[in-house]
Parts: C-alpha cells; sequence; structure tokens
C-alpha cells in the first residue's frame, strides 16, 4: 500500500524506532519493482527509484490485480475477495475504465456495492496455472485443500511430510524440500519430496542448499532463485534450477524455516509460483503452531481428567487465543455448543456419577468427528462446547448435524427412551474495531441466548445463531 509510509510517519515516537525502521525499509522495497518482474509490478520503473504519485497508485492497482488473479488461478476465492473489496475502495469506479478489473470482477462474480454482479461469459473459464509439462491441474487439487490436510495432522512432523509432499506433487517438481524451526533447543522439522526416479537426498546435502537458499537475497516478492551451473550443491541433488522461500513467524518477525522446490531441466520460474509458496509456508507455519499448541492444551492441568476435554476454567482464555488469531490471520472462527436436553433434570433422576459417564462415552465418540485443531470443551455437567478456527457459520452447521448424529447412537449408562440433543451454532464477528474482549463477551452471551432458546422450544433443536 503506497500510503504505508504516511502510515509509519505518525507512529514515530510511539515505537521502538529500530522496529519501525525495519518496516519502512520493507514498506519502500513494496513501492519499487525488481527488475527481474518489471511486467508483473505494472511500472517501468528501475529498482529504488522514486515514483510520483500517479505511478504509485497505478502501480499499486496493478500489484493488487496481480494478487487477485494469482488467487483466482489457486481458488483461494475469499482471499480475492478481500483483495477485490480493497481495489474498489481505493479505486472508486475503476472498473468503468479498466477492462482488466472489469475482467476481474467477473471472473470473480463480484461487483462493487450498489453496482449488477455481471456474470462471465459461459466460454470463459479462470485460466488454469501449469508450473510445467505434466503437473497436476489446479482444479483437482486446489492449494485451499493443502490447508486442510495439513490442518488435520495430529503432530507437526505429520503436517511437514503432508505439505512437501502436496507441494511437490501440486508443482510437478523434481525435488521439493521443507525446513521448520523448532526453537533454539530443537533441531528442526525436515521432510523431502522426490519425483519419479530422483534419489533422496542425504541430511547434509540438504543442509547445503538450505544454506544456499539462507544466503542468497531475495527479491521483492520474497523469492530466491538458484541456478546449477557453478552450485555444487545443487548438480549433488540433481538439479539444474531451484526456487525457494523463507519462512518467517509473522507474531515476531523472525526466521522460521525454509521452504524450495527445484527441477532436474532448465526452466524459468513464474512469480505466481513464488506468492504461491510463500502462502502455503505461511499455511504451514500457522499449521505447525496449531498442532504443538494442541499438544500443550491437552497435556495441561486444566484438562478434563476423566474425559480429557478442556475444562470450563479454560474456556474463556482459549476462546481469546483463537479470537485473536482468527482477527490477525482474517479467518473465521466458530463456536458449536452440543446440549443434553433436560439435562437438569437428567442430572436430578440418576446421579452426578450416571450423567458423567454418559458425558464420557460422548466425549469419545465425537471426538472423531472434529479435527486436530478444535478445540473440545466440557463446557457444562451436560453440554459440550467446540471452537473451531477456519472455520464459517455455513462449515460449523455441517459439523453439528454431523455431531448430532453422533450423539444419537451414544448409548446412555441408564435405560432412557427420550434421550436427545440440541445444537447452537454461532460465529464470531468480524469487526476490526472491537477490542478482543469485547468481541468474545458478545460471542459468548449470543451462545447463551440460543441455548435459553432452544431450551424454551423443548429441545432437539439445531440452531444457527445469525452474526450480527
Amino acid at each position: 500500500d503506497y500510503r504505508n509510509q504516511e502510515r509509519i510517519k505518525r507512529l514515530e515516537g510511539k515505537a521502538d524506532p529500530a522496529f519501525l525502521r525495519n518496516i519502512l525499509s520493507r514498506a519502500a522495497k513494496a513501492a519499487t519493482i525488481p527488475t527481474r518482474h518489471e511486467g508483473f509490478g505494472g511500472a517501468s520503473n528501475e529498482r529504488g527509484a522514486p515514483l510520483t504519485e500517479d505511478v504509485r497508485q497505478q502501480q499499486a492497482l496493478e500489484d493488487l490485480l496481480v494478487q487477485v488473479e494469482i488467487f483466482l488461478q489457486y481458488s483461494l476465492h475469499t482471499k480475492a475477495i478481500e483483495r477485490l473489496e480493497r481495489i474498489a475502495d481505493m479505486f472508486p469506479n475503476e472498473e468503468e475504465k479498466n477492462e482488466r478489473l472489469r475482467s476481474v470482477y467477473e471472473r470473480a462474480n463480484w461487483w462493487p456495492k450498489g453496482k449488477p454482479v455481471k456474470a462471465a461469459p459461459k466460454s470463459e473459464s479462470a485460466p488454469s496455472v501449469t508450473p510445467d509439462a505434466g503437473s497436476t491441474p489446479p482444479s483437482l487439487f486446489a492449494p485451499a485443500e493443502f490447508t486442510r490436510i495439513m490442518y488435520r495432522q495430529a503432530t507437526p512432523r505429520d503436517v511437514v511430510s503432508a505439505a512437501v509432499k502436496q507441494i511437490g506433487k501440486f508443482l510437478n517438481a523434481s525435488r521439493c524440500i521443507v525446513s521448520v524451526s523448532m526453537g533454539k533447543q530443537n533441531a528442526p522439522l525436515m521432510a523431502e519430496f522426490t519425483g519419479p526416479g530422483v534419489i533422496p537426498a542425504g541430511g547434509a546435502q540438504i543442509s547445503a542448499v538450505l544454506a544456499l537458499l539462507t544466503a542468497a537475497s531475495p527479491d521483492a516478492l520474497g523469492g530466491v532463485e538458484l541456478a546449477g551451473p557453478g552450485m555444487a550443491a545443487l548438480r549433488e541433488l540433481q538439479l539444474e534450477v531451484a526456487l525457494g522461500v523463507r519462512l518467517v513467524d509473522k507474531e515476531t518477525q523472525t526466521p522460521a524455516g525454509s521452504l524450495l522446490i527445484g527441477s532436474e531441466r532448465q526452466r524459468a520460474w513464474r512469480p505466481n509460483e513464488s506468492f504461491f509458496l510463500q502462502a502455503v509456508g505461511d499455511q504451514l507455519l500457522i499449521s505447525v503452531n496449531h498442532t504443538r499448541t494442541q499438544a500443550v492444551v491437552r497435556s495441561l492441568a486444566f484438562a478434563d481428567e476423566k474425559t480429557g476435554l478442556v475444562s470450563r476454567g479454560a474456556y474463556l482464555d482459549c476462546l481469546l487465543a483463537e479470537s485473536s488469531r482468527a482477527r490477525a490471520q482474517g479467518c473465521p472462527l466458530s463456536l458449536v455448543i452440543l446440549q443434553i436436553d433436560r439435562g437438569k433434570d437428567l442430572l436430578n433422576q440418576h446421579g452426578d456419577a450416571a450423567l458423567e459417564r454418559y458425558i464420557e462415552l460422548l466425549a469419545r465418540s465425537l471426538r472423531g468427528a472434529v479435527r486436530q485443531t478444535d478445540l473440545a470443551v466440557k463446557y457444562t455437567a451436560w453440554s459440550l462446547a467446540f471452537i473451531l478456527p477456519d472455520t464459517g457459520l455455513v462449515n460449523a452447521k455441517i459439523l453439528a448435524e454431523k455431531l448430532c448424529q453422533v450423539a444419537a447412537t451414544v448409548e446412555a449408562p441408564w435405560e432412557a427412551h427420550d434421550l436427545n440433543v440440541s445444537a447452537i451454532v454461532a460465529e464470531a464477528t468480524v469487526r476490526q474495531s472491537d477490542d478482543n474482549e469485547d468481541r468474545v463477551t458478545e460471542w459468548i452471551n449470543r451462545a447463551e441466548v440460543g441455548l435459553e432458546d432452544v431450551r424454551q422450544q423443548g429441545g432437539g433443536k439445531l440452531l444457527v445463531l445469525a452474526t450480527p
């Protein structure tokens, strides 16, 4: 965003000067066009040359359009819409004179507010991305699926192994290597994918080529190209060329690993491949951190001893943490609460031990229906809550229906003829202006009101609460 320098000036005196200088330097890089991708950025200035205001605005529009096109190519529709909303805000009515922008609106089936959505002609279709001959068509395996696969893994090592395999296959790479830092006290996690006929490398060979990636200077898009001639480390891996990106922890802005793909033959790398590697690399780090957090949560003392679920005492802390992360990453966040109808009456009739045993059986059955990244909480003596990161209202409803179906198959430890369950589904608000505490408080209150409505209706309901 060309206005970043103005914003940073307003922060002077309010933050660490070194931190501001670092951000200002990164913003300055984003305002210049690297020589290798002159056509990609939409301007012809040489690296580091000052830009006029008109050129800055045109460049900002071109950069956003390229990002939208990449997101559409890789089926990341939600992110594409976010960029289009930004374009409509920064450049109102620009589509009336910009044919390329009109075309992007049509491909995304989106139009600025107040204007009718124009469907794209049936003969047109979004261009597929074919990084190399014989690569897997993106329509068969969209990168959005990468995230879902990584989020289903149980351990950080499983996440890294799944990611390197999917990236290598998708880009038809001869070799794909991922290294993720696990802290100063632990060795990094490494995984490798090799194409047909390619011999897996040893640890020393992988370390040597990753050292080349670390030593090289990335371009303004964050990519590092490595070429075979004169690079013994690449030749030992049977690679002619390679493209890599450095993974960075978004919270601490510290190095967090490397991601590299290579080819046995000469080929040119496209700008969208560099952008793609960064996007998938970011999701990889998030998935690894999620998995590590889940392991910590399961091992902490606040987990319920019998069910293995997070106890009610940690419920608020978990909501606050997940809400903060969702807002920072721009991802949806939902909550499902499953309650046994007439729970208080059942407690009085059958006692604490019997109801506790039923909740244990219920929790054990429902645990297999949720992802590793979902947090299951023992909400009350007769209800369970499920915090669902990166899940919108529609998918949360689908999960709630599945949970209700599974719960209906669990038999109570007493003779029960009219045992039913109800569920409410609520999505966290996305207003950036709200404090995190206020956002979570409103979310909890809305869920409680929904539970009371279900009770008054006699139970046996699935209630989806509208997001304000």
